[in-house]
């Protein structure tokens, strides 16, 4: 049994208004990717690939420093994460986490526990309830 993690980094973030991709917007200084991949680094996955938008994985190389594997991603989300999970070979008994690279705040015990939980389910997710009040403001 293997631990195996899928980053969806293939997303083109046009609601943020930019022309490059959302996982390469930098945060304090680095791109959203390399922060996701930190977060996660303590957690021992035997592979690790990022699916990132076709014709732009030299821009995630330079982000991700062999941190990872790249997987041009598809058309959408479900078909980005299916190239991703073919790339890994994973076989009978290994545990996938997909993550999503805009989500850079995840921590490494929480990622732990959710596949802990899998190990022993079958399956499982993580959520974090919102505690703040959500508006939308139009004008």
């Amino acid at each position: 049994m293997a631990r195996l993690l899928i980053v969806a980094a293939a997303g083109m973030g046009a609601r943020l208004g930019r022309d490059e991709p959302k996982a390469l917007v930098p945060l304090a200084g680095r791109p959203l990717i390399s922060w996701t991949l930190d977060a996660l680094r303590p957690v021992p996955f035997a592979r690790t690939r990022v699916a990132v938008p076709p014709g732009r994985e030299n821009r995630f190389e330079a982000a991700i420093g062999g941190r990872a594997g790249i997987v041009a991603g598809g058309e959408t989300r479900a078909a980005s994460v299916r190239r991703a999970f073919e790339s890994l070979a994973a076989e009978p008994g290994d545990f996938v986490c997909i993550h999503d690279a805009a989500r850079p705040f995840v921590t490494a015990a929480e990622t732990v526990l959710v596949l802990e939980a899998a190990e022993r389910t079958g399956a499982a997710i993580a959520a974090t309830p919102v505690v703040d009040t959500l508006k939308k403001v139009e004008g």
